[in-house]
C-alpha cells in the first residue's frame, strides 16, 4: 500500500472518531491533570490524580480496601498510548495497567488491572475526569 493511501485512509479514520464523538474527549494531548475513581467487585476503591507530563507523568492518591486498610499511592507512569478514543497506560513498579475510553467531553471509562502475588489480578473500572 503506497504511503499516500495509508496517510488517506488515516485521515479519513480520524475524521471519523471526531464526528461520532469517539477522539474529540481526548483532544490533541492527554496532558495535564485528571482525576481517577474507580472500584473493585468486592467494594475497594481506587481514588487520586493520575498527571500527564511527560516523563513527570504519575499516579498520586489512596486505595482503600474492602477490609477497611487503606494505603498511600505515589507511583510513575511507564508508558502512554493513545489509539482512536482509548488510552492506555501502566504504572511502574506495580505494574497496573489502565485503559480508558471515551464516553462524554471530559470523561472517559477507566479500568484497571492490578497484579497481585498470588499471579492473579484485581480489577477496577470508573472514571477518569480531566481536571486541567
Amino acid at each position: 500500500m503506497s504511503r499516500r493511501v495509508v496517510l488517506a485512509l488515516c485521515s479519513v479514520l480520524a475524521t471519523a472518531c471526531a464526528e461520532v464523538g469517539g477522539a474529540s474527549c481526548l483532544g490533541s494531548a492527554v496532558e495535564g491533570s485528571w482525576t481517577l475513581d474507580a472500584s473493585d467487585a468486592r467494594d475497594s476503591r481506587v481514588s487520586g490524580s493520575v498527571v500527564f507530563a511527560g516523563s513527570e507523568s504519575r499516579l498520586t492518591g489512596e486505595v482503600r480496601w474492602a477490609e477497611g486498610a487503606g494505603e498511600p499511592l505515589s507511583f510513575p507512569l511507564d508508558s502512554v498510548r493513545v489509539s482512536g478514543d482509548s488510552l492506555f497506560f501502566r504504572f511502574a513498579p506495580a505494574g497496573i495497567r489502565a485503559r480508558a475510553r471515551c464516553n462524554a467531553a471530559k470523561d472517559l471509562d477507566v479500568s484497571l488491572e492490578w497484579p497481585t502475588a498470588s499471579d492473579s489480578a484485581l480489577y477496577f473500572s470508573g472514571s477518569l475526569r480531566r481536571t486541567r
